[in-house]
């Protein structure tokens, strides 16, 4: 086993020993907060919630991951307006994103390589330096500057995609409709906090993927010597 595996190796059992100590820390805080449950009537009780039922208003990491799993089954469900698959909020959410930062690097990659070519002052003041050039502004394009200048754009689009991903998710939860961001806005106000932890389960989720796939564009067009 080479070193490098026994770091992935050892990185691996940390970060699972982490999650562990992490779930159990959970459970235990809210099993701490159970208590005897209020002298009310039932119906009353039921609209104020599960404190008032002698439970916490956290519920149990077994409970998140029942509604995860539940999610997981059916993700692609339409039941109405108001009542839709995680699968397709997800859906929605991505794909608006896609659209937007689409559109932005379409506009923005090539107007910022037109800029890094064009040096108008300098031209402007001193054009027989552009003259006595050798090599063909488009040879120069295409095997200098754009190969060396490819991982910076594309870090720069790793951290605008993550900017980007954040965003559509508040302004999702102020439009309504469909989305991730009104998803966990309409769980919100149904008072589920499961819901609302296993939305934000998906929206790290995605987040990750994201970010990753990203990372990985850019390690492919690293400058290698």
């Amino acid at each position: 086993m080479s070193h490098e595996t026994k770091d992935r190796l050892k990185a691996l059992l940390a970060s699972l020993a982490f999650l562990a100590l992490f779930l159990f820390a959970w459970h235990a805080f809210v099993v701490a907060q159970t208590g005897p449950a209020a002298d009310m009537d039932p119906e009353l009780a039921a609209l104020l919630g599960p404190q008032a039922r002698g439970q916490s208003a956290l519920p149990t990491p077994l409970e998140v991951g029942t509604a995860i799993w539940g999610h997981l089954r059916d993700p692609f469900y339409d039941a109405g307006p108001n009542d839709k698959g995680i699968g397709i909020q997800l859906a929605w959410s991505i794909l608006r994103v896609l659209i937007g930062f689409g559109l932005a690097a379409l506009v923005a990659i090539p107007l910022g390589f037109v800029i890094g070519m064009s040096r108008v002052a300098e031209r402007a003041l001193n054009p027989y330096i552009q003259l006595l050039k050798p090599v063909s502004p488009v040879r120069t394009a295409f095997r200098v500057i754009l190969p060396a200048a490819a991982p910076t754009i594309l870090t720069g689009m790793r951290i605008s995609i993550g900017i980007a991903w954040l965003v559509i998710v508040a302004a999702e939860m102020l439009v309504g409709g469909t989305g991730i961001g009104y998803f966990v806005w309409n769980e919100w106000n149904n008072l589920s906090i499961t819901g609302v932890i296993s939305a934000i389960f998906f929206i790290g989720l995605v987040g990750m993927v994201l970010d990753l796939a990203l990372g990985q564009a850019a390690r492919l067009v690293a400058y290698a010597e």
